[in-house]
């Protein structure tokens, strides 16, 4: 049998016994600042609502008044900052990185136009295929020629 105990298996065997005791004693220590800040209260309750009322008080007089009296604009602020007319063109490098970002969509394919077509059914058993495709001098595809290997039948030679 393998030995369990030593103290490399100590969070193994006992890991929840002691989470939920260090759980406890930092829910106890959170009910005793609770119950230390409800009972040590520094403020009086009725001097910080009279403190409250004096300020609000204070604040609708102000308001109440005529307008403020808005201080001038000082000297220094009152010159123009340039005298000559600013160029069109301040500097010739560019802004931003003038290289296009490639195209992350999906290109779509092309298709081109059906000018002329047959299908026919044919219900046979097709081992192979061949397809033959026909070019005109300019390389487009003219004609297309497909041809079915068949297995030798009863009435096939």
């Amino acid at each position: 049998m393998a030995n369990t105990g030593g103290k490399t298996n100590l969070l193994v065997e006992k890991g929840e016994k002691i989470g939920l005791g260090v759980g406890a004693v930092f829910g106890v220590l959170l009910l005793a600042f609770g119950l230390m800040a409800a009972v040590d209260r520094q403020q009086d309750p009725k001097a910080f609502s009279e403190a409250l009322d004096q300020k609000a008080k204070t604040l609708s007089n102000k308001m109440g008044g005529g307008p403020d009296q808005i201080d001038s604009i000082p000297r220094n602020l009152q010159v123009n900052a340039a005298q000559a007319n600013l160029p069109l063109e301040p500097d010739k490098r560019p802004y931003f990185d003038p290289t296009p970002l490639p195209d992350q969509r999906r290109l779509t394919p092309v298709i081109l136009a059906v000018t002329e077509g047959q299908a026919d059914i044919a219900v046979v058993k097709i081992l192979a295929s061949d397809i033959e495709l026909t070019k005109d001098a300019e390389g487009n595809v003219t004609r297309i020629k497909v041809g079915a290997v068949t297995a030798k039948g009863e009435n096939k030679p």
